[in-house]
């Protein structure tokens, strides 16, 4: 339980590029207690059509005993009956999102702030699997004049910024990352999708064996 003992928690489809000594420690230094990533912008945009950033929990790091979490845990219990079978809305990136939102704009308390962090610190690329999707909402009928929200500017820009990071993307996956990524969500959602590539295994002997003997893996041309 993040509240009792606090750390950090990735889901097992994270990739861990850049040690997070040097954000935890400034973290500290900052007294945030809690640390959440948002997810790609380019997700935000284009599949939950959404102007601000959206709240992804693949990486967390948390002070022991925040009350960031009782709270969370108070509301899933509460939200339990009538909340449904949607993981993603009942006890995940959807109510931390909004959970996170207005935590954010407290005081701080004693175990230190909630600070959100932009997409490029953990989550800077996409998930591929979904991206003709995203492909579809920069369509040209998506930019038709007459739609509501592309009457707003700002918005209007938002979308165009995302499509075109889209397009790098596509081209090159971790054209997003900057010196600030640490983590990389790959985005399997083995939750949500059936893949066979996700049901392949390996002998665990053979991953213990690899720990430690990468370059001697490689040199072999593997």
């Amino acid at each position: 339980c993040r509240c009792g003992i606090g750390g950090v928690y990735a889901d097992i489809d994270v990739e861990a590029v850049t040690p997070l000594d040097d954000l935890l420690a400034a973290a500290a230094t900052v007294r945030a207690g809690v640390l959440l990533g948002e997810e790609n912008f380019v997700h935000c945009v284009l599949l939950e059509r959404k102007s601000l950033g959206f709240v992804s929990n693949a990486v967390i790091a948390s002070a022991r005993g925040h009350p960031f979490w009782l709270e969370a845990l108070r509301e899933i219990f509460a939200d339990a009956a009538w909340c449904g079978d949607d993981p993603v809305k009942c006890t995940g990136p959807r109510l931390l999102d909004r959970l996170s939102w207005s935590y954010a704009q407290r005081p701080c308390d004693p175990e230190g702030c909630l600070v959100r962090l932009p997409y490029m610190y953990f989550s800077p690329e996409i998930a591929a699997w979904n991206a003709e999707n995203m492909v579809k909402e920069c369509s040209t009928s998506a930019f038709r004049s007459d739609t509501f929200r592309m009457k707003e500017a700002s918005w209007k820009k938002r979308v165009e910024r995302a499509c075109d990071s889209l397009a790098q993307v596509l081209q090159y996956p971790s054209a997003l990352r900057t010196n600030r990524t640490y983590t990389v969500h790959q985005w399997q959602c083995s939750w949500c999708r059936e893949d066979a590539a996700m049901k392949q295994t390996v002998t665990l002997n053979s991953v213990i064996w690899l720990v430690g003997n990468e370059s001697t893996f490689f040199s072999y041309g593997h």
